[in-house]
């Protein structure tokens, strides 16, 4: 997303380069306009802006103006407009390092033709960043793995997937970028067996083909999700964190959640006696085991009626619960509110986000 803030006291002014730039830039595109300095310093301290198209009726006015931007975002980059003399323009300029200056009246063309190149530069420099970005959260995966810490490697695949979702790109640019995040996690397999590369490019490659699961926070976390289990599976096949029980024991818990998972298949996981297990998991964690399995099936829960319209019936029993007044009951508890209550007061909180946006 290139963000523009347009600082014009004329309101024919700020209108023409609004539309202008709306017409002749790809876009996406955000326009934020404002009257003065004190408005856009508002504007500047709430919105990362990439570029800054300001009047400069007087030297130390746009000055201020410009020293702020820069304080608020060193990439940012300035355009000056004024019906000053060039000699003294090119001078305030030169001084502020900004990007141009255009002498009013200018042609349209010459303001499409100054900022084209500047949208470029941040789409570069965004691709960059977004590289970075997401080279961090893969060593973060990656680390995690070697740490044997499933629910760890999750959390952090999910982090990624919402930082996406508020970057306010397109949606075919974050679909882009979710492929590319899962292509990334595939080549964290490049170092386990064969076997487990190719069921890694499998995974991937079904993914790549289907476009409408791209763009679907849900559906991209459950294709992420497959592909760390495929990395665990592996992990457990070598017998790789055996000496580390509760370790084991979570992870075993966290992969197999949506089952009806019992005290006595997590101590069997283990090679403990039910009793003794029960004693061991209340000592290690400070919470009983079926306390613990309703919490993460409750944040669980919580998931799925944020980020879908499923059922609550069928998120009950995707969690299996076979009764769905138990499972709201169990989720009133934890949560104060019912499943209902909680998936309305989302939208709602969706719905005033957007608006403030």
């Amino acid at each position: 997303m290139f963000k523009i803030l347009v600082v014009d006291s004329g309101v024919i002014d700020r209108e023409m380069i609004r539309d202008t730039l709306t017409a002749g830039l790809e876009g996406p595109l955000e326009i934020h306009m404002a009257v003065g300095a004190e408005q856009a310093k508002a504007i500047l301290a709430r919105e990362s802006i990439d570029l800054l198209i300001a009047d400069a009726p007087r030297a130390a006015y746009v000055k201020n103006l410009v020293y702020t931007a820069y304080g608020a975002s060193g990439r940012i980059r300035v355009i000056l407009t004024t019906v000053k003399r060039e000699d003294e323009i090119a001078q305030i300029a030169s001084r502020l390092n900004a990007e141009g200056y255009l002498l009013k009246p200018f042609r349209r063309e010459h303001l499409v033709a100054m900022v084209r190149p500047l949208e470029e530069a941040v789409k570069e420099d965004l691709a960059r960043a977004g590289e970075a970005e997401r080279s961090a959260y893969l060593e973060r995966i990656r680390a995690s793995i070697q740490e044997c810490q499933y629910k760890k490697s999750i959390e952090t695949a999910k982090e990624y997937i919402e930082f996406l979702c508020q970057t306010g790109d397109n949606k075919n640019v974050i679909r882009t970028r979710m492929v590319e995040f899962a292509a990334g996690l595939a080549e964290l397999g490049n170092t386990q067996s064969q076997e487990v590369q190719h069921q890694l490019n499998a995974c991937l490659e079904r993914f790549r083909s289907r476009f409408d699961l791209q763009g679907n926070p849900f559906e991209v976390s459950l294709v992420i999700e497959e592909m760390v289990d495929i990395i665990f599976n592996d992990l457990d096949r070598r017998q790789l964190y055996s000496d580390d029980d509760l370790k084991r024991v979570l992870n075993y818990i966290d992969r197999n959640i949506k089952r009806g998972i019992t005290l006595d298949d997590a101590a069997e996981c283990v090679n403990m006696s039910s009793s003794y297990f029960s004693k061991f998991f209340k000592k290690s964690t400070g919470i009983n085991f079926i306390t613990y399995v309703t919490d993460r099936k409750i944040e669980f829960a919580k998931d799925m009626l944020r980020s879908t319209d499923m059922p609550v019936i069928n998120i009950a029993y995707e969690l299996s619960y076979n009764e769905t007044n138990y499972f709201s009951k169990a989720f009133k508890k934890k949560v104060g509110m019912t499943p209902v209550e909680y998936r309305e007061r989302c939208a709602r909180e969706g719905r005033h986000t957007t608006a403030g946006q």
